[in-house]
């Protein structure tokens, strides 16, 4: 996945089919971020600070990183796919969906290709920086998501 944006300094990982996105038209933070401790308790969501916005490239494998990449910022947990499907997501994403019912954090997969097949069942998924933001590299954060 390249040039995922990220206006805000957070994305996430979710489970489309399982994630309840909506919160109130007229959310506070507060009541945001409560939605987000139950769903990733829920394991439907895994949300993680990127140091800054920007544009990153996500690598997805199926092992952790190898020793030798240095790792700058790390945010590990599970994550559960009830129909064999995770997407990766902005905190914008996730707010507009917080606010509007309509909207689904899955309404861009196809767009920005960031949707991840995997069987059904949940995993460990391990969000690894490589790289402080804006500084170049060929792969600037790697998702491991593995069982």
């Amino acid at each position: 996945m390249s040039g995922l944006s990220d206006d805000t300094g957070m994305m996430g990982i979710v489970d489309p089919h399982a994630y309840e996105s909506f919160v109130s038209r007229h959310w506070t933070l507060e009541s945001l971020f409560t939605h987000f401790a139950t769903q990733m308790h829920r394991r439907t969501l895994l949300l993680w600070e990127t140091g800054d916005e920007g544009s990153w490239t996500i690598t997805v494998e199926n092992s952790p990183v190898a020793a030798h990449y240095p790792i700058v910022r790390q945010a590990a947990g599970p994550s559960t796919a009830t129909r064999g499907e995770l997407v990766v997501v902005s905190y914008d994403t996730l707010t507009m969906a917080a606010q509007f019912p309509h909207k689904r954090v899955d309404a861009y997969k196809e767009w920005q290709g960031s949707a991840v097949d995997v069987a059904v069942g949940t995993y460990v998924c391990a969000v690894s920086q490589l790289t402080e933001p804006g500084m170049v590299r060929a792969t600037t954060a790697q998702t491991s998501i593995y069982n």
